[in-house]
């Protein structure tokens, strides 16, 4: 029979996932020793990593059987939760995907991937009122959160309200001039009123804090070929 002997959680600092930019987020579990082998802990990394490998492949079905298997042996992991989320995200289960996303949030109200990623299903959605109520408080209690602002001036842009938005991404910019999600923002809005070389410039500099963004590489591409700009 296997000793098990639990330990104290370790703590361990979490990378970027799946969403925006298909990494593997690392969130602290318990760890229990499981003989010689490998711990928990250890095993629901693996099956993580090997999951958003399968996500960056499109092997959606693939990837939800490894976050499944990473929840079955760590049921209130975050990294798990979140990337099935994702993976159910991208087949279009909208469902499944806010119910992961939402539990994440109740149990770390700042996981932002997981903010960043409910809001952008729900406004997809048109659910204006739940985008709303998602965002607004959020932000209005973390006046000097940079990621904040830059997730307000997101939301703004978003209903069109570019002036605004512009203000809101310049405050997160001043907490944070190496925002990534500020920096692309930003330059959107540059985009959108014309002004191909200011918006370049500000895609390289986010795309230098946080190469892993795909769309935006993409988009900075088409701005190199002098074409014209798209709505965000």
């Amino acid at each position: 029979m296997l000793h098990r002997k639990p330990l104290e959680k370790v703590p361990v600092r979490p990378a970027t996932s799946a969403w925006d930019s298909l990494r593997c987020a690392l969130v602290a579990a318990g760890v229990f020793l499981l003989g010689c082998g490998k711990t928990v802990q250890e095993q629901v990394v693996e099956h993580n990593r090997t999951g958003v490998g399968y996500l960056v492949q499109h092997q959606y079905v693939a990837a939800e059987e490894q976050f499944r298997q990473a929840l079955q042996l760590a049921p209130e992991d975050l990294t798990a939760h979140y990337n099935l989320a994702v993976a159910a995200h991208l087949r279009g289960q909208n469902e499944q995907a806010e119910q992961h996303y939402r539990y994440c949030l109740l149990q770390d109200p700042l996981f932002l991937p997981a903010r960043r990623a409910l809001a952008q299903l729900l406004w997809h959605q048109g659910r204006q009122r739940e985008l709303e109520a998602l965002i607004v408080p959020w932000v209005r209690d973390r006046p000097n959160s940079a990621d904040a602002q830059a997730l307000y001036g997101w939301y703004l842009a978003r209903l069109g309200d570019y002036p605004a938005a512009a203000a809101a991404l310049d405050r997160a910019l001043a907490l944070d001039p190496q925002n990534a999600f500020a920096l692309a923002e930003r330059g959107r809005i540059y985009e959108i009123y014309r002004y191909p070389e200011r918006a370049r410039s500000l895609y390289e500099r986010s795309l230098q804090h946080d190469p892993w963004q795909p769309e935006l590489r993409a988009r900075l591409t088409r701005l190199r070929f002098h074409r014209p700009a798209l709505p965000p």
